[in-house]
């Protein structure tokens, strides 16, 4: 077995052997599908770190990362709820650890520092990267970073059928249908795609102005950079757009959503809040569960957050790790990561950076 880095774009015989490996994949997650990460690769092929490893040829494991202000992140990390090691489901554990081990060996030899954001812990790979991380002699600090609320049952049915016992929910659908004539719409294709996303996009800024998190999409670049993501989730087969639209035409409500194995991933939503009234994302919500039984999903991710909202329709709270990985010599580095840890362990230091810091970060990048 060999393993190593590679930071130059690879060629198409690489992206072959991947397409194989995400596909023969436990996780088959798609924030790692072939064309999306594809995409990403080239967009900042310039920060590109591929860490890959080979059985005789055959590539058996492969995680994407970029460089980002001196430490390398998940490549997934712009536009993800949880980023993954992509793994051949047949790996044995001793191939675990040697992945891991040669991963940790790489890092020190190249004196690298890593920031791993929405870790799932939930998955099996874990124990053995932990391991590998604890033993490395690198400075390694693994602690809790956000949650991944979840809506888990035995089938589909199941589930639409514990939103349909929601009076609330068929009540929002009731009331839109009645009074706005609306009416639940699906697409797997890139049906009306460019005009999907651009009244997605006008309602998320519209939702965000004046607060202290506007929407990213007042930038075009943005804009354009959504459109990519869904076009290559796509060509990839595992992007669901779920919208209401009211008599007039309007579209009013915007979800748009990823599978993944047996779990539809409710990934980002806009609403336009002059129909706040209606809840359209509540009655969006049952017209999903309604697909989610047809396509035979029985789980629900409500994403990366702790959003009040996502917990009156879970049952499980998966946890997401945030990994500080370095060499001990970069103390500016382990510094960082000690003040982050502090923040994140502090309710009164998150509100303070929250409300105080991130505005006035924002307003001098603006």
């Amino acid at each position: 077995m060999k393993a190593s880095f590679q930071t130059s774009f690879p060629d198409e015989k690489f992206w072959e052997a991947y397409q194989q490996l995400w596909s023969n994949s436990k996780h088959r997650s798609p924030f790692q599908v072939r064309h999306f990460i594809y995409f990403l690769a080239n967009r900042y092929r310039n920060k590109l770190c591929i860490y890959q490893c080979f059985r005789e040829g055959t590539l058996i494991g492969a995680a994407f990362f970029k460089k980002d202000k001196g430490s390398y992140t998940f490549l997934s990390e712009v536009k993800s709820d949880h980023n993954y090691f992509v793994l051949d489901q047949s790996c044995s554990s001793t191939e675990l650890e040697f992945f891991f081990q040669q991963f940790f060996q790489e890092i020190k030899k190249r004196q690298w520092a890593f920031t791993l954001n929405n870790q799932p812990s939930w998955e099996e790979y874990m124990a053995p990267f932990i391991d590998a991380g604890e033993k490395s002699g690198l400075f390694w600090n693994n602690a809790p970073y956000s949650v991944c609320p979840t809506l888990k049952e035995t089938s589909g049915q199941s589930l639409f059928e514990r939103f349909n016992q929601s009076r609330e929910l068929r009540y929002r659908v009731n009331r839109m249908k009645n009074q706005q004539e609306a009416t639940f719409e699906v697409f797997r294709e890139d049906e009306d795609l460019e005009e999907w996303v651009e009244a997605f996009c006008r309602l998320h800024i519209l939702r965000w102005e004046n607060t202290t998190s506007p929407s990213r999409y007042i930038d075009p670049e943005q804009r354009s950079f959504l459109l990519n993501c869904l076009s290559a989730w796509i060509a990839d087969r595992v992007l669901v757009r779920f919208s209401v639209k009211i008599g007039d035409g309007t579209r009013v409500g915007f979800v748009i959503c990823l599978i993944q194995n047996d779990t539809l991933i409710h990934h980002t939503t806009a609403y336009d809040d002059a129909y706040r009234k209606y809840s359209p994302g509540k009655a969006l919500l049952h017209f999903i569960g309604e697909w989610m039984a047809e396509a035979a999903l029985k789980n629900l991710d409500f994403g990366q957050g702790n959003e009040k909202y996502k917990y009156e329709f879970t049952n499980t709270e998966p946890i997401l790790n945030r990994i500080f990985i370095s060499s001990p010599l970069k103390l500016p580095f382990i510094l960082k990561a000690k003040i982050s840890r502090s923040i994140r362990d502090n309710e009164k230091l998150r509100k303070f950076f929250r409300e105080r810091i991130k505005p006035l970060t924002q307003k001098v990048r603006s």
